[in-house]
């Protein structure tokens, strides 16, 4: 009786441990998945000449019926996927968007969120390198912390790296770290796209995260599987390459 018991409740909770780390697609090339009770990382996955098909995440940060987009997809048909999603299966109501850095993984899909009349919050260096003025509604010129409702989300700018304008983004109630592109993925070989990269000062940006950030649980990089602080030592093992 001891032993079927024992067999029930591992079942059972192999059962709830795949459904709380099961990722939700939402078509062949978007996907969920659940971080912690309020933070889902979104991937899209986009296929281009010189590094074939790739994943690009971003986070959605909820709060009862709310929630804040960081990154878009990197074309409108995955935006509009992910938005329809958010809104009309989770019934969240998409309060403000902050985009990582001014590349198309971070930013392609703002013409749609404009057609959403979803706000969207820029750092100033990412409204001044896009081509399209204007680019946001809202600029903000130092590190700002947002909110949703009583949740804060912390932005920072770290210096120069994947690109001139990378901020990070800090949800402490979740001690999750959103980094994007400057921050590498466990399986990452190379330091991907560097058309826009200072590489110089790059290892002092992410000694700069670490400094500020010292108690992660979870850091989320722009491309690639999720991980902990491992990550910003792994970028720095690449740079040193």
């Amino acid at each position: 009786m001891n032993y079927a018991k024992h067999i029930l409740l591992l079942v059972l909770f192999t059962l709830c441990f795949s459904a709380y780390s099961q990722k939700v697609n939402i078509s062949p090339n978007l996907y969920l998945e659940k971080l912690t009770e309020h933070v889902y990382v979104h991937t899209s996955l986009t296929k281009l000449a010189e590094w074939g098909k790739f994943p690009s995440n971003g986070l959605i940060y909820i709060n009862g019926s709310k929630a804040w987009l960081l990154d878009t997809p990197m074309d409108d048909s995955l935006t509009i996927k992910l938005i329809d999603h958010l809104e009309q299966e989770m019934q969240l109501k998409i309060i403000g968007f902050i985009p990582n850095h001014f590349h198309d993984d971070c930013t392609a899909g703002m013409d749609i969120l404009k057609e959403h009349n979803i706000p969207s919050y820029c750092f100033y260096k990412t409204s001044k390198l896009h081509t399209e003025e204007p680019y946001c509604n809202f600029v903000f010129h130092s590190d700002t912390t947002f909110l949703l409702d009583d949740s804060p989300i912390q932005t920072f700018y770290p210096g120069e790296a994947h690109s001139p304008d990378n901020i990070v983004c800090y949800l402490p109630n979740e001690k999750v770290l959103f980094g994007g592109c400057m921050v590498k993925s466990a399986d990452s070989k190379t330091l991907g796209n560097l058309s826009d990269a200072n590489l110089e000062n790059w290892p002092q940006a992410i000694n700069n995260v670490i400094d500020k950030y010292p108690n992660l649980k979870s850091v989320i990089p722009g491309h690639g599987k999720i991980g902990e602080t491992n990550l910003l030592q792994h970028t720095l093992d690449l740079l040193r390459k």
